[in-house]
C-alpha cells in the first residue's frame, strides 16, 4: 500500500490537496492511504513512523514548525521519502536543495501540478505500467494493481485488486503472460492461475491465502516448487 502524508495548516488547502491526490490515485487504481496533518508539530508527533510515508506533501510556510524544519527531520530518519513542497512563495524554492526536495508545486497550480508530481514520483519509484491488448480495448495497467490472472479455454481474465467487478479479458495463452510478468514477481500456482506474490499472505495446506481473503488451491505436484518460490520471494523482500 502506498502511504502519503499531507501537511498544511490552512484547512482549505489541506482539503483540496487531499482531494486532488485521492482523485489521481483513484483514477490510477492505486491502493493507498492518505493521512492529513494540520501542522508540522502534528506530523512530527508520528515520530519515526514518518518513514512509512513514501510521499510527503508539505506546506513550507506554517505557524510553529514550518515545512522546511519538518523536511530536515524527515531526512534524518529517511533519505528516500519523496518530499513535495507546496507553497505560495517562489523565493522558498532554493531552500529545497538542502533537504533533497523532489518537486515544488505553487498553490495556484495545484489542480494540474499534483497529478504531474505523482506521475513523476511513480516513474522514479519504478512503479511499473504495462500495455495490454484486452478485448475491452488496449489499456495501460499498473502491475501492482493486478491481483491474479486466471485462464479458462484460452479466455484469460485479469482480476484487479480494488474491485472484484473490475476485470479485463483477452484471448491469450497464460504461458505467454507468465513470461511477460515473471520479472514482476508473479507466480504460477496452477495451470490456470498466475498470481501477484505481493498479495499472497501465506502458503500452506496446499493452498495460497491471499490478502483479499481469497484462497487458491495448489496441486500436490506443484506445491513444493510453489512454496519454495514464495519463501524465496518473501525472504528477499523482508
Amino acid at each position: 500500500m502506498l502511504r502519503i502524508a499531507i501537511c498544511d495548516d490552512e484547512k482549505q488547502y489541506l482539503a483540496e490537496e487531499e482531494e486532488l491526490v485521492k482523485a489521481y490515485l483513484e483514477k490510477q487504481e492505486m491502493e493507498y492511504q492518505i493521512d492529513g496533518f494540520s501542522s508540522g508539530q502534528e506530523l512530527l508527533r508520528v515520530h519515526q513512523g514518518v518513514v512509512d510515508y513514501k510521499i510527503v506533501f508539505l506546506d513550507i510556510k506554517m505557524d510553529g514548525v514550518d515545512g522546511m524544519e519538518v523536511a530536515k527531520q524527515i531526512r534524518e530518519w529517511n533519505s528516500e521519502t519523496f518530499i513535495i513542497f507546496i507553497t505560495s512563495f517562489v523565493e522558498y524554492s532554493l531552500q529545497g536543495y538542502e533537504v533533497g526536495a523532489f518537486r515544488y508545486i505553487m498553490k495556484d497550480e495545484m489542480e494540474w501540478g499534483v497529478g504531474r508530481c505523482l506521475e513523476d514520483a511513480f516513474k522514479k519509484m519504478k512503479v511499473h505500467k504495462e500495455s495490454f491488448k484486452f478485448m475491452e480495448g488496449e489499456s495501460e495497467v499498473y502491475i501492482h494493481n493486478i491481483l491474479y490472472i486466471s485462464s479458462e479455454n484460452r479466455l484469460v481474465t485479469f482480476h484487479m485488486v480494488h474491485s472484484k467487478d473490475k476485470q479485463y479479458h483477452m484471448d491469450e495463452k497464460l504461458d505467454y503472460l507468465e513470461e511477460q510478468l515473471l520479472k514482476y514477481d508473479f507466480l504460477r500456482l496452477r495451470k490456470s492461475h498466475l498470481v501477484n506474490m505481493r498479495y499472497i499472505s501465506r502458503i500452506n495446506d496446499y493452498k495460497a491465502y491471499l490478502t483479499t481473503n481469497q484462497t487458491i488451491v495448489i496441486p500436490k505436484e506443484r506445491y513444493r516448487e510453489v512454496k519454495d518460490e514464495f519463501e524465496f520471494y518473501r525472504g528477499k523482500n523482508r
